[in-house]
Order: structure tokens, then C-alpha cells, then sequence
């Protein structure tokens, strides 16, 4: 009997005892297997040597005294292996219910089916736990294991989030979260109310690329400690968080040459970094703490798409050169392949911003870049001016700005004048290489033109864009119908964008985040009329409306003389986010 009772007091002391101390790191890599099944570069065992900037937050879910983990990222991280293996080495360590959530129930489907379920069956630890009973225990949105069950649901499915206790967490790409579902609390909210039973042995990962300062992802982190990763130049040993200002490359070529030169350089030392050196100072590099957390309980990262080794610069220039142009492009680019929120401009152009725009130089003046305050910083850029007109019934609004290759833009005329004559001639006094004129109104007239004078280029704009860019040329048989000698003539037109086209106008205006400079001349916004007209339209919803219905051909010809220098390539560079109230 004593032996009997020795025994099961042995068993319950066995039950009681804390789980076995494991690192995440030293687990996953005994135990995960990466297959061919799975979305990998390096199948095999899982190795952290090819993921170091993944330890740090590793460590993070191990420590007891932080219970939640947040980290705003770039595609292409590495980050989802990591959270699977976590979940892996939880249910297998030290069991308890998790609950998956994804922004929808078909991405938690996709997800749970074509990468966590291969990585279980494929793993042999993790594969033991597996149920016997595979057809009603071990499914796309429920892993009954033997140690204890995984949840998979959508962040808009609030009944799924708000039932049952669950001690750990996994939320994907936060910031696509419903902000409320339906009458309940917004979904992280609801996730957070269902660990209380846990206590302080509950834990929480939240991982998501953001989108705007201020979203859900960025309010998570914000509450933590911004952890950076600080990597070492191999080159004069100095620490430093990589930037993607840092990243250099000659824009004015072609963007294929343009992306092979591309690399990055260091603050210190200014040493350019071969994709060799880019991955040393990685493998070397740490992650710190650049803030006092509101709450000790939550550490936060935030881990660019650059850092990772199979991330190359020259496919990152390439994209951005390709995408830089077009504002919903850009803003992807910014928040899925650098990891960083979009830091929105206000909506509306006021007098008072027109009014910081002025710089001192006269109007009329042919060459602003020419003038002694822009001489040194523009002078030595390829120049070119180009216009845009808005077609009226009686008369043409028309703006002319001179343009560097690398899109910054300075007035040069805005006025109105009655004929394409008179337009011709405006163009041969201020020495304008093109100009784009809506062809809304009397298209017939526009395209005449467009025949007559060299550099009068027809454009209309649409609602719904769905080619890549900004703009596409279409040919037009502006004789159609016709059988005299003049049938027969065909003209281009620019179709573009006119919902981004203005979204490029107002982050110029507003100093927007990697937007080129943009200026008025001495005086310009004394204009009433100008400043009326260029104040009218404000971005409502996504989208650029006039509910006031009051003139604005002023901000109409300025978007189109944009769209003029982009067709011509004058086209902006990047610019450091730092630097975007920039010289006036």
C-alpha cells in the first residue's frame, strides 16, 4: 500500500512541477523541420543563423514577465514559422488552449492548411501530438492535440473570439482587423478579455505589417518598448538602426541599372555595403529598447522586410522606383516591404500651407532654379518646365512650373488665357517643353490643337484605374467618320489616375513622406482666387471631392502639370522621412 501511494503521490508531484526549461530557439531548431510542403527558401531543420534578427523576439516569448509580444514588420520576415514553432513548442512543453486569428476566417483557413498543418505533420515531435482520431479532431479550424487544443477563427467573427477561456494568443496581420465586429469591442480587445483566467502565465503574439500612425498594430506597439535591431558596420564597427533613407541609388537612370547600383551606406563611416556586408552587420546585430513601455508587460519590435538575408536591395530599389510614382503603390511599398505606417497628410489644402510655400523669387521668373536661393541645392539638376491647362467654355486656367529630374517643382506662371494661340505662345515665352490639357471638355477642339502645336499633350482622366503607373497613352482617331483628305489622324491621350494624381498634388503641397519640394513664388498665395480654387477639394473616404461645388481649376491644372513632367520622367527620388519640411 505504501509503495501504491508513494507511487501516485510521485504521479500528482510529477503534474504539479513546472514545465520543463527550454529556450524557443534551442526547440525549434532540435525539432522543427521545415519541408517542401511548406512556403520555404531553406527547407531542412530550422536554423536560426538565417534568421538572427528572429532571437530577440524569440527571447521575448520566453520571458515570464512579459505577456504580450508585439512586432511591426515587413514582408518576407520570417515571422510566421517563427509564431507556428512557438505554438509548437508550447503545446508541447507546456500545454494550454491557443487561439489563431487572422484578419478573416478564409485567410485563418489558408494559413492554418497550407502552413501550420504541414509544419505539425512534418515535425516529429509535434506530429506525436497529433489525435488519433484525424477525421473530427484534426482540422482546418481546430487541432484537438493530445496535450491540449489550437483555435483558428477571423478577426469579423465575434462569437468565435468572445467563447472560451484561452491562455495563448496568436494575431496576424492586426491591422486588417475590423476596428469593432459588430456591436462587440474591437477583436484585440475581445482576445485580451478571454485570457484573464490565465493570469500572469498567459502570453499574447501580435504580428502585423502596419498602415497609417495610429492603427491597430502601431497602438499595440506603441504601449510596449520599441525595440529596434541595431546591426554593426563591418567596415568601422559602428552601431546603428538600418533606414531605408540610407539605402542609395542613381535615379535619373533606367530603373534596371538604377537598382543594380543600389546599396546601402553607412551613417557613421558612409562605406558602401555589398549585400555581403548588409548580411554581416545583421548577424552581429542586437535588439534595444528606444522607449520607457507604458506597460512593462509588452514588448514591442519593429523589424523592416530589408533585414532579412534573402531580402536583396536591388529588388527593393527596383520596386520602389517602379511603384513611387503611383501614391497607393507607394504607400503598399512603405508598409509591406519596409515595415513602416504611412504618415498621412491633412486632407485638405488650407491658405496657411500655400502660404509656407512661397519661397523668394519673383513671378515670371523663367528659371526659379536658376535663383540664388535654389541655385546650390537645384542648380546643377536637368531642368525642364512643363503646364497644365483646365479647359474652360471661354477661356484656358494654366499653371507652368519648372521641374528637376528628381520631381522637385517650382511655379514659373498661373493665369488664364482664351486661345490655343494664345496657349502656344505662353509656352514659347516661358520656354515650357509640354503640357497636358484636359480634353473632358470640347475634346474636338483639344486634340486640333494637339496637331497643330507641338507639346500640347491631350489627357483624360478616369475613375477606375487598372494598369499599373499613374498613366497610359491611347490612341485616338480623332477623324473617325470623316472621308476628306484630313481622315486618318490619330493622336495620343493620357489616360490617367485622377484620384492619385491629386493625392501626389496634396502630399507635395503637405511635405508628405518621401514627397519632392514644392513651391510658390513671392506672393502667389496673396492670390484669393488662387488659394479659393486650390483650397476647394478635400479627400473624403479615399477619395478627392468638391461638395461645395466651388471653382477649382487652379488645383486642376497643378495635378496635370505633374502628370506632364512624370510622362516626360521628371519624376521624385527618395527623400528621407526626416527631412520632409525641408528647405524653403
Amino acid at each position: 500500500m505504501r509503495r501504491a501511494t508513494g507511487s501516485t503521490e510521485c504521479h500528482r508531484l510529477a503534474y504539479c512541477a513546472p514545465p520543463a526549461r527550454i529556450a524557443l530557439t534551442t526547440w525549434m531548431e532540435r525539432h522543427i523541420i521545415l519541408s517542401a510542403r511548406q512556403p520555404t527558401k531553406y527547407p531542412g531543420p530550422y536554423r536560426f543563423r538565417l534568421v538572427p534578427t528572429l532571437r530577440g523576439i524569440a527571447d521575448a516569448l520566453d520571458d515570464p514577465r512579459i505577456n504580450t509580444v508585439v512586432v511591426v514588420k515587413g514582408a518576407q520576415t520570417g515571422l510566421t514559422q517563427l509564431a507556428y514553432g512557438w505554438l509548437g513548442k508550447e503545446a508541447d512543453i507546456d500545454p494550454g488552449p491557443a487561439l489563431i486569428v487572422y484578419n478573416s476566417e478564409d485567410n485563418a483557413r489558408k494559413n492554418s492548411k497550407t502552413r501550420c498543418m504541414p509544419l505539425f505533420e512534418d515535425s516529429p515531435r509535434l506530429a506525436a501530438l497529433l489525435p488519433d482520431n484525424r477525421k473530427d479532431d484534426w482540422n482546418v479550424l481546430m487541432y484537438r492535440l493530445k496535450s491540449c487544443t489550437l483555435y483558428w477563427t477571423g478577426s469579423n467573427s465575434p462569437a468565435n473570439i468572445a467563447s472560451l477561456p484561452i491562455r495563448r494568443v496568436l494575431g496576424d496581420e492586426v491591422s486588417k482587423w475590423p476596428e469593432q465586429s459588430g456591436e462587440e469591442a474591437d477583436p484585440v480587445n475581445l482576445v485580451r478579455q478571454r485570457q484573464k483566467t490565465y493570469g500572469t502565465t498567459r502570453k499574447a503574439f501580435f504580428l502585423s505589417t502596419p498602415t497609417y500612425a495610429g492603427d491597430a498594430i502601431m497602438r499595440l506597439h506603441d504601449q510596449g518598448d520599441a525595440r529596434k535591431y541595431f546591426v554593426l558596420c563591418p567596415h568601422c564597427q559602428g552601431w546603428q538602426v538600418m533606414r531605408w533613407a540610407s539605402v542609395k541609388f542613381d535615379a535619373s537612370l533606367p530603373i534596371a541599372e538604377a537598382a543594380a547600383g543600389a546599396h546601402y551606406e553607412c551613417e557613421t563611416c558612409k562605406a558602401a555595403w555589398s549585400e555581403r556586408d548588409k548580411r554581416t552587420a545583421v548577424a552581429a546585430g542586437e535588439w534595444r529598447a528606444t522607449q520607457k513601455p507604458v506597460d512593462p508587460t509588452v514588448a514591442s519590435f519593429h523589424l523592416p522586410g530589408f533585414l532579412a538575408q534573402w531580402v536583396r536591395l536591388e529588388e527593393l530599389a527596383s520596386k520602389f522606383l517602379r511603384t513611387k510614382s503611383n501614391p497607393i503603390e507607394l504607400r503598399d511599398f512603405i508598409n509591406s516591404d519596409l515595415g513602416e505606417p504611412f504618415i498621412e497628410v491633412d486632407n485638405h489644402v488650407r491658405a496657411e500651407v500655400l502660404a509656407a510655400r512661397e519661397a523668394d523669387y519673383a513671378a515670371e521668373t523663367i528659371h526659379p532654379f536658376e535663383t540664388e536661393q535654389f541655385a546650390s541645392a537645384y542648380g546643377s539638376k536637368r531642368r525642364m518646365t512643363f503646364g497644365g491647362v483646365d479647359v474652360q467654355q471661354e477661356e484656358f486656367v494654366v499653371v507652368l512650373r519648372e521641374f528637376t529630374i528628381d520631381g522637385e517643382s517650382a511655379l514659373v506662371y498661373k493665369g488664364r488665357c482664351a486661345t490655343f494661340a494664345g496657349l502656344n505662345a505662353l509656352m514659347e515665352q516661358y520656354q515650357v517643353e509640354a503640357i497636358c490639357i484636359d480634353s473632358r471638355y470640347r475634346a474636338d477642339d483639344v486634340y486640333a490643337a494637339a496637331t497643330t502645336y507641338a507639346g500640347i499633350w491631350p489627357c483624360k482622366g478616369v475613375g477606375e484605374f487598372r494598369v499599373p503607373g499613374l498613366w497610359e497613352a491611347q490612341m485616338r482617331n480623332i477623324d473617325e467618320g470623316r472621308r476628306d483628305a484630313k481622315a486618318g489622324r490619330t493622336i495620343g491621350v493620357l489616360m490617367f489616375d485622377s484620384n492619385a494624381l491629386h493625392t501626389i498634388l496634396s502630399d507635395r503641397i503637405h511635405r508628405a513622406q518621401y514627397a519632392p519640394a514644392w513651391f510658390l513664388y513671392r506672393g502667389a498665395s496673396g492670390d484669393a482666387q488662387y488659394v479659393r480654387e486650390m483650397t476647394a477639394q478635400y479627400r473624403h473616404e479615399g477619395r478627392w471631392v468638391n461638395p461645395t461645388k466651388r471653382d477649382d481649376h487652379y488645383w486642376d491644372a497643378e495635378a496635370l502639370a505633374i502628370l506632364a513632367a512624370d510622362k516626360a520622367g521628371y519624376k521624385p527620388v527618395m527623400i528621407a522621412a526626416e527631412a520632409t519640411e525641408e528647405e524653403e
